[in-house]
């Protein structure tokens, strides 16, 4: 990824020039400033605080970032150590800490700044890898949470080449892939390896690995190749700055030998080079891709015709200008080659010419034996930039092409190997840069690069000749993950041998890139390298950035930590040195230490650069193939094993604490192998806790989770196989698909795939484990063919063995079960479910068992559930339950047993919660518990157990209409149990927190009765007024004045109950009315009303509700009352007929049979027959519950038929 893209709307090239820019700047202007405050030395720039700052903080899906936006250019220095992230100022600078914790919570977790306000020092959760870029007046740090930085994740980046770039507003400059290689003039003006004495403290010979700007252009020449600054997100998880953002910077121009050196004169810097002729795209140096085995010949096939069509549209397009020049550098360039390859090579020494003061004191301090080394070095074969010519049509094979290096490739199952049979001593570089390995070699070398592709693995994905100038260079980069190289001499001639591996490999012997004089003037880099070549310089086709390798001739010695501070980066390496210089000034010199890298007024390196830890060179011991190579481990018998342990536990205790790590190491290894995974572990955590640098080198959290899934404790299997260290690697692709079926996962394991292959090296005990589960897998997907292969598999190989007869007796067992083959099966399961010795058997043939008994109709469903609550009392913790607890709450949901369903399912969820079985269970929990109260299907439950279920998951209860409709029917519920006070609790938290508007005003009705019935009219009052809506439709409006009419009866204030109804002659309203008078003794209006409800009946002839014969008696009584013995008669001639109730009609002949007029005993004997008569309040209670269930059926209704309009 461009970082500069991220912080401009300029293309990735164009954000290139504000951070040439702020560099050229610094170099200019303020060099001298910037080296003083990091020296520690007072400036003006350091005595105030002048530097304002914005902080940006931003969270992705795999990393946080920091981004600095100053208000003028300010060079940091970020580096982690464990969870503390260092970052270093230039100046002092208030920076606001709580932006950072607060934005990238919880990643970083608090944060401090220095007295000084040069160094800012904040805590992370974990230990993450971090990385830098910077461009213009932007700095970023970012804190790589997803284990690697984003430019290890471009697994197979393709090299930027044919785009014309800008470099400081200068010509445009063609990168190197595209400049015609004879036109590359050849000469440097200045070499890698420069012989002068050094000024530096340190004496020696100076090696000056510097990228010099290109001199001026004085005649029409081709222009020199130029290095791209790009970003180049390389982690550091040993303490320095990751630096991104690359000073552009020019690689020398070779010149050709008869060619002079321009002037130096000042003018000519200023002079505009003279207009050239576009020079054709040309590639210097091919990629070859290496295909998968499915399209490699058609890829072949499509590149030739590229390659063809190129060549003819380069021919076509060649200017006639270039044409000439071309054709006066052909004859002498061939003439030379020819007269190279026939005689033999002499060696070329390139010096660089030096006053003769400067030779006086060179000489004067060079020790003997310095200066006998010296002369060793100097006098190797110096070679000239090793470059191709175009391939053409009518361009002949050169000699060099037709006898290129034959390159042998041997395989294994974790790495590929390449032999490189040299005729001369070579010496050789490697480093791994992401997913891309760079091999460098001292000498030039043709290598049939088509040949190695074809051989090369699938998980390769490009193998490509990079152009260098001093030896050649091989890049070959992977598709996935990671690459780690290793180098070492076979033994045979000056062959080499080249080891490619996703896993990491290190060198027998590990060099620190020590940072030395930081307290003095000249802080440098040293390392312990004495027998090297010419250093080989090249650009990485990908970031653009300019990288010096050193050959060595020293076997297996690498360079161990990467180390970055501003002005260079030192890699780490498999073989040999590399560096990147950010800046031009940085040099490489031999001393008779080894190697400097530094720079003539010393490093930028601030005096609180952290120091690396004493023991980072936990040396990492002889791999073997795979993370568990058992034939490396395994003892033939007792007698061995005993005897190897206690010679390593005699070891262990007498030896330092470096050479502990690796015995202890062994000792783990032998555990393993003999299935003691406990004890193995209880090692690898005193390895860690004693030395987590060996830890991570050895990726032994790879064992530490293998040994953890053997004792069957898979998430911390799954914890460590998630480690940075081992995440990305491929052979874990096996072990995280066995915890996917070990937790019960849907996805099928093929335990017979190739890419498992490496299973054949395990120790046995592993390979049994695996084998059984991935037959019980397969069983469990009904691939009972593939059950079959896998044992018969196992049997072949002498996997099987007589402690495992019980586990393939499970296994076929349920497989004769699922073939429906009962008898068989009940034959083999029943005596593992009688044993006692493995409690996991003999809960799985009991469940086997049990479900085949149920398919066969011998036992009932109640039988079923009994059965399998006893057997989970047997085993849990692993996918086993989760399928046990699924299956009963299945069968419980169909028994109607909704809570222990509900239980049931809840477990899962909160023991498996990151498992998809817990989403499935959670997803039926949520339907289930909805269709209890929308579905009617608690109308079978007692209220209290369903309000006790409520309570228990009501964190299950929907968002929306459905969520308040189950809470309204369960309020229902409540309310005709006289629950009433539960009921309008449930009510008022909608009503007060989730409805608004018209659904407010009806609920806020309904909460209202239930308050009037609970006998609290000044609260039904209060409710009504505050869910009062304008807009409501106009039977909610009457409903709502009805219950304050009833309300404020209640409360004795009759007028104004009345009045609530006004205007309002519905039967409801009748029927209240009625109710207001008979309270206040008013019979005239009581006969009114009564008259009325009874007269406006649909159908006179039909016999009276329960309503009509209350209104009836109410009206007989007011005729009593008002001595109306006529009326009595009537109604008991008329309503007599239409009476159903017994009862009723004794009270009716009483009050109509108008025998005698009223007297005491009468009026007391008509008093007790009114209070048999039913309230309107009660009545009304009845109607609204019918009147809300014919609701909620109508809207279920038209639901129902909404979904099949849209399903149509």
């Amino acid at each position: 990824m461009n970082h500069h893209a991220l912080l401009s709307d300029a293309s990735p090239r164009e954000s290139i020039h504000p951070a040439y820019a702020v560099k050229q700047h610094l170099r200019s202007s303020c060099l001298s400033a910037v080296i003083a405050v990091f020296l520690g030395v007072s400036t003006m720039a350091e005595s105030a605080y002048a530097n304002n700052v914005n902080i940006i903080t931003d969270v992705r899906s795999d990393y946080g970032r920091i981004l600095f936006n100053w208000d003028q250019p300010m060079r940091i220095s970020p580096s982690s150590n464990g969870r503390e992230l260092t970052i270093l100022l230039e100046r002092p600078s208030n920076v606001p800490l709580g932006r950072m914790t607060s934005g990238l919570a919880p990643y970083i977790v608090s944060g401090r700044q220095s007295p000084d306000r040069r160094t800012i020092i904040l805590t992370m959760s974990d230990a993450f890898a971090i990385r830098h870029f910077q461009s213009g007046t932007n700095n970023g740090v970012d804190v790589l949470f997803g284990g690697r930085p984003t430019a290890e994740k471009n697994l197979s980046p393709e090299p930027k080449t044919g785009n014309t770039v800008l470099v400081n507003n200068k010509a445009p400059v063609k990168p190197i892939s595209t400049i015609n290689a004879n036109s590359i003039v050849a000469a440097a003006k200045k070499p890698i390896f420069d012989t002068r004495q050094s000024v530096a403290p340190q004496q020696g010979t100076l090696i000056t690995a510097q990228v010099p700007s290109s001199p001026a252009v004085t005649q029409p020449k081709p222009i020199a190749p130029a290095a791209i600054p790009q970003s180049s997100n390389i982690p550091n998880t040993h303490g320095e700055l990751v630096q991104s953002t690359l000073s552009p910077v020019s690689l020398p121009v070779v010149k050709k030998a008869n060619e002079t050196t321009p002037p130096s004169n000042p003018t000519a810097l200023t002079q505009k080079p003279t207009t050239q002729p576009a020079l054709p795209r040309l590639i210097s140096r091919p990629i070859i891709h290496i295909p998968s085995i499915e399209a490699e010949q058609a890829e072949r096939l499509a590149a030739k015709k590229e390659a063809q069509d190129v060549a003819r549209l380069k021919q076509e397009q060649k200017a006639p200008a270039e044409q000439k020049i071309a054709e006066e550098q052909k004859a002498p360039k061939e003439e030379e080659i020819a007269t190279e390859q026939k005689a033999p090579a002499e060696p070329k020494v390139v010096k660089e010419q030096s006053t003769p003061k400067e030779k006086e004191i060179a000489k004067e301090q060079k020790a003997p034996a310095e200066q006998k080394i010296a002369e060793e070095q100097t006098n190797q074969a110096s070679f000239p930039f090793p470059t191709e010519k175009p391939t053409t049509q009518a361009q002949p094979a050169s000699s060099q092409e037709k006898h290129k290096l034959s390159v042998a490739i041997n395989h294994t199952a974790s790495s590929t190997s390449l032999i490189f049979p040299f005729k001369e001593r070579t010496a050789v570089a490697t480093f791994s840069r992401g997913n891309e390995t760079f091999i460098a070699f001292s000498t030039p070398t043709s290598l049939n690069l088509d040949h190695i592709a074809s051989v090369l693995p699938k998980d390769f994905a490009t193998i490509q000749a990079v152009d260098a100038q001093g030896g050649s260079v091989l890049r070959i980069t992977a598709r996935k993950g990671h690459l780690f190289t290793v180098a070492r001499p076979t033994g045979e001639g000056y062959e080499w041998g080249i080891g490619l591996a996703h896993r990491t490999k290190n060198p027998k012997n590990l060099v620190i890139p020590e940072l030395v004089g930081t307290s003095g003037t000249n802080p440098q880099f040293a390392l312990n390298f004495l027998q090297t070549a010419e250093p080989v310089q090249f650009q990485d086709p990908v970031t653009g950035e300019t990288i010096v390798a050193i050959p060595s001739y020293e076997a297996q010695k690498g360079v161990y930590p990467e180390r970055t501070l501003l002005d260079v980066s030192v890699l780490r390496t498999g073989q040999g040195v590399a560096f990147v210089p950010y800046d031009p000034n940085v040099t490489a010199r031999r001393t008779r230490q080894g190697i400097r890298i530094g720079k003539e007024q010393g490093l930028l390196a601030h005096p609180n650069t952290p120091n690396l830890p004493k023991d980072i060179l936990a040396q990492a011991e002889p791999m073997g193939e795979g993370f568990f190579p058992n034939d490396y481990w395994k003892v033939e018998n007792i007698e061995q094993f005993n005897e190897k342990q206690d010679a390593l536990k005699r070891a262990i205790s007498s030896n330092d604490d470096r050479e502990k790590q690796k015995l202890r190491l062994q000792l783990a290894q032998l555990y393993t192998s003999e299935g003691m995974h406990r004890e193995a572990n209880a090692l690898l955590e005193l390895i860690a806790r004693d030395d987590i640098n060996f830890y991570d080198i050895q990726q032994l959290d790879a064992l530490a989770g293998a040994n953890y899934f053997m004792m069957k404790h898979y998430g911390l299997a799954r914890q460590h196989f998630m480690k940075p260290t081992v995440k990305d690697e491929e052979e874990l692709k096996l072990w995280h698909d066995l915890l996917d079926i070990a937790e019960g996962s849907d996805e099928g394991f093929d335990y017979l795939n190739a890419e498992y292959n490496h299973l054949k090296g395990y120790p046995l005990p592993m390979r049994r484990t695996i084998g059984l589960m991935s037959a019980e897998d397969a069983l469990a997907h009904k691939r009972y063919r593939t059950v079959q292969k896998i044992l018969d598999h196992m049997g072949g190989q002498g996997i099987l063995d007589p402690k495992t007869a019980q586990e393939v007796n499970y296994i076929a067992g349920r497989l004769f079960a699922e073939l429906q083959d009962f008898k068989r099966a009940e034959m083999l399961l029943t005596p593992l479910a009688e044993q006692t010795e493995n409690n996991r058997l003999r809960a799985g043939a009991r469940f086997a068992l049990a479900t085949a008994r149920y398919k066969n109709n011998e036992i009932t469903r109640d039988e079923l559930i009994n059965a399998l609550n006893d057997i989970r009392l047997l085993w849990r913790g692993d996918a086993f339950e989760m399928q046990l607890l699924n299956a009963l709450a299945e069968l419980e949901t169909n028994n109607g047993e909704y809570l222990q369903a509900l239980r049931d399912w809840k477990d899962i969820t909160t023991y498996y919660q990151d498992h998809p079985t817990a989403h499935n269970a959670y997803k039926r929990m949520s339907e289930t518990f909805v269709d209890l109260f929308n579905q009617h299907k608690a109308d079978g439950m007692k209220p209290l157990d369903a309000l006790a279920l409520y309570y228990e998951f009501r964190e299950l209860t929907p968002l929306g209409t459905a969520g308040d409709h189950m809470i309204q029917n369960l309020a229902d519920k409540l309310a005709e149990v006289d629950l009433l006070d539960r009921a309008a609790r449930l009510l008022e938290h909608q009503v007060t927190f989730r409805l608004e508007k018209e659904d407010r005003s009806r609920v806020g009705a309904r909460l209202a009765l239930l308050r009037l019935l609970n006998r609290e009219p000044k609260k039904t009052l209060e409710i009504l007024e505050l869910t009062g809506y304008g807009d409501s439709d106009e039977e909610l409006l009457r409903r709502r004045n009805h219950i304050a009419a009833m309300s404020y009866a209640k409360l004795g204030k009759w007028q104004r109950a009345l009045n609530s109804l006004r205007d309002d002659f519905s039967r409801e309203a009748k029927f209240i009315r009625t109710e207001i008078y008979w309270e206040t003794r008013d019979w005239d209006n009581v006969a009114l009303s009564a008259e009325d409800i009874l007269a406006t009946r649909i159908d006179l002839a039909q016999p009276l509700n329960d309503e009509e014969t209350e209104a009836l008696l109410r009206l007989a009584i007011a005729y009593a009352f008002k001595n109306e013995g006529q009326q009595l008669t009537y109604l008991r001639d008329y309503f007599t007929p239409l009476l159903t109730s017994e009862e009723k009609k004794k009270t009716f002949d009483f009050l109509t049979s108008g025998t005698s007029p009223l007297s005491r005993e009468n009026v007391t004997r008509l008093t007790s027959e009114m209070a048999k008569i039913k309230s309107f309040l009660d009545n009304y209670r009845m109607e609204q519950t019918n009147q809300d269930a014919d609701e909620k059926l109508n809207e279920a209704t038209s639901a129902d038929e909404q979904k099949i309009s849209s399903a149509m």
